[in-house]
């Protein structure tokens, strides 16, 4: 009879092997928002946590510090964080779930090199879902119709300032295909 060997790996090495693993398939700023999400759930648990002590209840744990107030500026100095002066905020629900959803992924990785049995990061992904503001939403659709973006692309006169708005929309997530872009 063979007996499955249990892994030894802890959170940090699984996080630095998934993080290596997607560098390559992944754009680098997707590779580094999945780490820094892994970040916040490694600091969470602890770095030496091995993987196969994290449970259903560790997630549930995770969910409700990320729910609480608390100095998220990862520049403060304050020694006691509930004493500095920097604004206390909350991640917001659509935050949470991306960072679950991130963490979940690595953890699936480890499923896939067998070391860890089953995924123990499981949730209700629409507990997560962003808000969707129906009034903002016709606006955009107002303003972003197809010519619109067209024409502010096509605007030969100030090619500065679309650059660098091309720039910045690149660098919000948004892919734009154009003949010069």
């Amino acid at each position: 009879m063979l007996h499955k060997k249990k892994s030894t790996k802890t959170v940090k090495e699984l996080f630095d092997a998934h993080f290596e693993h997607k560098r390559g398939d992944t754009k680098d700023r997707s590779t580094r928002s999945y780490r820094d999400d892994q970040r916040a759930f490694e600091r969470f648990v602890g770095s030496n946590e091995q993987i196969k002590n994290i449970s259903k209840g560790t997630v549930i744990d995770f969910i409700s510090d990320c729910k609480k107030q608390r100095c998220r500026n990862p520049r403060c100095t304050a020694v006691d964080k509930s004493k500095c002066k920097c604004k206390k905020t909350s991640y917001a629900k659509s935050t949470i779930g991306l960072k679950l959803k991130r963490v979940r992924s690595a953890f699936t990785y480890a499923v896939d090199k067998q070391w860890v049995t089953e995924n123990p990061i499981q949730y209700d992904a629409k507990q997560f879902k962003q808000k969707v503001d129906p009034a903002k939403q016709k606006e955009q659709a107002r303003i972003l119709t197809p010519e619109n973006v067209q024409q502010f692309l096509n605007h030969q006169e100030a090619d500065y300032e679309r650059q660098l708005w091309k720039t910045v929309i690149y660098y919000l997530g948004c892919l734009l295909y154009t003949s010069d872009a």
